[in-house]
Formats: structure tokens, C-alpha cells, sequence
């Protein structure tokens, strides 16, 4: 948990992995929005992460920068892959034995993130864990998977998601590199 010191009294941020799924995709959000200047962005983000602005108006502008600099340098662990997930009295399984995308996950996992690059891990979780109760069918349902994310969003933290999401990435960039690398 990130800390920092205002005269005596001492702040400190919410965890990011510790948000719930919808409060880290508002998080990066902000951070990633190029139409916000960046002390702006850090100031909306901490904000968002617990600390009053009232408090954070009553740093220095190079105090607020050295925060900045120690949130960016912020490692989260990544993590198992949770294998299930129990949401309203539902179970939702992501794998058997092993973890992999399917071809049919990715192509949905590609289009969600695609439709809205800033708010598409309640999809992504919505795509990877499926409802025990549910033929494949209903699975891939655009309407269940709607409400499946909404629902991961509200009940899920990020960190559950951390796993998934960095393994896509990681996947995606190594294939993106091998194809053109054949070209």
C-alpha cells in the first residue's frame, strides 16, 4: 500500500489490486485519457484510490510529482488463475484442468476490447469464466455476457482478473511479434 505524509499526518492509497473490477476499468480510465492533463489524471486517480482532494490541494506541486513517480513504480503481483468464481448463489468455472483462451474467447475477448479499450475486463472475466448451469450456447449469449460482466464488475476484485488479463496481453504481444517476424 502506497503511503505518503502530509506534514505529521500520514495518507495512503487503496490497493489497486484490492478494487473491485469496475473501479480499476474507471481507474484506467482516467489514466489513460489523453484529454486530461496528467497532474489532472494522477489527481483524479488518487482521488479515486481514497484520498481526499481537499488533502491532496494542500501539497506542493513537486511533493504531488514524487507521489506520482512512487504510484508509477507500484509492482502488483499477478498472481493464480482462480479456477471459480460464486456470485449470487451461480458458480462460474474458467478452466478444468488448465488454464487457455479458446479461439472462440479470443475472437470475443478482441472485439470487447476493441468496442471500448477502457472499460473491457468485466468482459474479458464475463468471456473466460462461464456458468456451470449454462450450455455453451447460452454462454456466448451477447445479452449474458453483458450481464455476467455487469455483475463481475460489482461482486470481483481486479485482482482475480490480474491473472487473465496479463496472460491474454502476454500471449497477444508474443503472437503479434512471431507473425511479424515471418513476414
Amino acid at each position: 500500500m502506497l503511503k505518503f505524509r502530509i506534514k505529521d499526518e500520514e495518507f495512503s492509497f487503496k490497493n489497486a489490486e484490492d478494487l473491485l473490477i469496475n473501479d480499476y476499468e474507471n481507474l484506467a480510465a482516467i489514466l489513460n485519457n489523453p484529454s486530461i492533463n496528467e497532474i489532472d489524471r494522477f489527481f483524479k486517480a488518487f482521488v479515486l484510490l481514497g484520498v481526499d482532494g481537499d488533502i491532496l490541494d494542500t501539497l506542493d506541486g513537486f511533493s504531488f510529482l514524487k507521489i506520482i513517480k512512487e504510484f508509477k513504480d507500484v509492482e502488483m503481483p499477478v498472481g493464480e488463475f482462480t479456477q471459480f468464481l460464486e456470485i449470487n448463489g451461480r458458480t462460474y468455472q474458467s478452466f478444468d484442468q488448465e488454464f487457455f483462451f479458446s479461439v472462440k474467447d479470443m475472437k470475443m475477448i478482441e472485439a470487447s476490447v476493441k468496442k471500448n479499450p477502457t472499460h473491457f475486463i468485466g468482459e474479458v472475466m464475463a468471456i473466460v469464466f462461464k456458468d456451470t448451469e449454462l450450455t455453451k450456447t447460452e454462454h456466448q449469449d451477447d445479452a449474458h455476457i453483458k450481464y455476467k460482466a455487469k455483475l463481475i464488475r460489482e461482486n470481483v476484485q481486479y485482482k482475480v482478473a490480474l491473472p487473465f488479463i496479463a496472460s491474454f496481453s502476454k500471449q497477444m504481444i508474443a503472437n503479434l511479434e512471431s507473425y511479424k517476424n515471418e513476414q
